[in-house]
């Protein structure tokens, strides 16, 4: 197939998935009508496909936030993994002490204003751990204080670990 057909089978899937809710027509002077954009740009749906991309931007946004908190953990096996994971702790801990959005947030946003219900499948049972209702500034900072303690203790372990001796090694 070619990509052209792929498109066509996304696109037919996608119109037969989903649940449009036009607006009413526009009055004749009201903002939409003034700002120039198209009816489609207002349409929702409850498509399974987006759904699923909600759940998988918040899937993403849930690893990344176990990455920077347990990463050194995996770094006891696999060394490697500490150029991605140093990064990643200190992304994680300027998000928290400086009130930043992570970039992932925006698109969730973005996908779950693309749907009726306005949320996921899984997404009811993650969110409230990624973003508890009462996240504020003292909080964030013992969040953020915990990402780099948690990993500097654990870098600390890894490091200065003594290398075990077994009988007959010597």
């Amino acid at each position: 197939m070619k990509p052209t057909a792929y498109t066509l089978i996304i696109f037919l899937f996608l119109y037969s998935h989903s649940v449009w809710a036009q607006p009413e027509s526009p009055e004749p002077n009201s903002e939409l009508l003034k700002s120039g954009k198209s009816f489609i740009y207002h349409l929702k749906t409850d498509s399974i496909l987006i759904k699923i991309l909600i759940d998988a931007a918040v899937t993403i946004h849930s690893a990344f936030a176990l990455f920077a908190v347990f990463g050194a953990l995996i770094a006891i096996w696999w060394k490697r993994i500490i150029w991605f994971h140093i990064p990643a702790v200190l992304w994680a801990a300027l998000i928290e002490f400086n009130d930043w959005i992570c970039p992932i947030t925006p698109l969730e946003d973005w996908l779950r204003d693309k749907t009726i219900s306005g949320i996921g499948y899984i997404e009811p049972y993650i969110m409230p751990i990624l973003y508890p209702e009462n996240l504020i500034r003292p909080v964030q900072f013992v969040l953020g204080t915990g990402v780099l303690v948690i990993n500097v203790v654990a870098y600390r372990m890894l490091v200065f670990r003594k290398k075990r001796v077994t009988p007959g090694s010597h």
